[in-house]
């Protein structure tokens, strides 16, 4: 009896031990995954973030910091928040915990996608279109070499005040038209109070009104659109000729006094042009700008606005470089005498001519056009 019962002692502490190897083998081993979440582009701290591994989970705090246990593996982190794309990576926590995890999720709204849509510029004006060459604002009755004039000979244009060169296009009013003069906004396209335009047809390759259907790109005005286009010059190819030389314009003599031409209004048909260019300043008048720049000539038509010449009396040999400021001289003058005419200040006349005539026919210079960059004044 006692034999038995040892034995069956011994069974029971076998199977005891038996049992109890095999809950301990079975209990899986855990490890600790701890970190931050942050945003992507900003690498800010984002709480509210749920981090979930199989069935265990948790939530960042408000600075985006967990801590989670999970078995012993390769891990598979899937991290989520409303207004962010979900994140899902695997972490090694098989040997050892990892504590300083950090991951990035990306908002939503930080990618976009667009579609650009092209198609080529049109080659032909618009219906609403209407081109009118310079040398049909030459021909225009009573249009004195006004384009605002010759524009009321168009359907639906007329002008606002009988003496001035407002329009108003299909009702609209004056300050619905916008003027655009080789891509650039003319603001005021008028000159004497509305007289007369800024622009001289002889330095214009063409005008063009669209009066409804232009693109939004010009701008919100409502009534018209006038595309101002200058003549491209002669810069590509000088002009060199034998003209006979008179002067004109505004300026000052070496005593400060002030001259003005009684024929010339010290206008330059070039001035908007000046003034872009930086050669006369934006306040300046045309007074103002003829005698600052002192060393000037006419001739745009020929030459075009801005164009330097060097201009040399064959006699003496003196020679000046003068900018081109504005237009004339007049065909008429040209045609009297047969000969082409070069318009200048009285200083570079003088310089050139010291005898104190005005025109005559001794008054014979020639010109060659010269680099942009070339300093105006007397050459030396």
């Amino acid at each position: 009896m006692s034999i038995s019962l040892a034995r069956q002692l011994r069974l029971v502490l076998f199977l005891v031990c038996v049992l109890a190897t095999r809950t301990f083998a079975q209990t899986p081993v855990e490890r600790q995954i701890a970190g931050v979440v942050l945003q992507a582009d900003s690498h800010q701290p984002l709480p509210g973030v749920d981090v979930s591994v199989n069935d265990r989970r948790t939530v960042t705090d408000r600075d985006g910091r967990f801590t989670l246990r999970v078995p012993a593996s390769l891990a598979l982190v899937e991290l989520t928040l409303n207004g962010f794309y979900p994140l899902a990576t695997t972490i090694d926590v098989r040997e050892t915990d990892v504590t300083t995890a950090e991951l990035l999720l990306v908002q939503r709204s930080t990618y976009s996608s667009s579609v650009d849509v092209v198609a080529e510029q049109p080659t032909v004006a618009a219906p609403t279109a209407v081109a009118v060459a310079s040398a049909e604002v030459l021909r225009t009755p009573g249009a004195l070499d006004n384009v605002f004039r010759t524009l009321q000979t168009l359907p639906g244009v007329s002008a606002t005040e009988e003496f001035g060169s407002r329009i108003a296009v299909r009702g609209g009013a004056p300050d619905q038209n916008l003027t655009i003069m080789d891509g650039v906004e003319i603001h005021d396209p008028y000159r004497l109070f509305g007289l007369t335009s800024a622009f001289n047809p002889e330095t214009i390759s063409r005008f063009e009104l669209a009066t409804g259907g232009f693109s939004p790109k010009y701008g919100d005005r409502l009534s018209s659109l006038l595309l101002v286009e200058n003549r491209e010059g002669t810069r590509s190819k000088a002009l060199d000729g034998s003209y006979y030389m008179t002067y004109f314009g505004c300026w000052v003599d070496a005593a400060g006094v002030h001259h003005a031409d009684p024929n010339d209004n010290c206008l330059p048909g070039c001035f908007s042009q000046a003034q872009a260019a930086g050669l006369c300043k934006s306040n300046e008048t045309g007074k103002q700008c003829e005698e600052k720049t002192v060393w000037f000539t006419a001739n745009n038509g020929r030459f075009g606005c801005l164009s330097r010449l060097r201009i040399e009396n064959p006699k003496n040999g003196k020679a000046v470089v003068a900018v081109v400021l504005d237009g004339g001289p007049a065909c008429s003058a040209e045609q009297k005498i047969k000969k082409a005419m070069l318009d200048t200040s009285a200083p570079v006349f003088n310089h050139l001519f010291d005898d104190g005539k005005t025109w005559t026919t001794t008054s014979y210079v020639h010109v060659v056009e010269v680099d942009g960059s070339t300093p105006l004044g007397v050459v030396r």
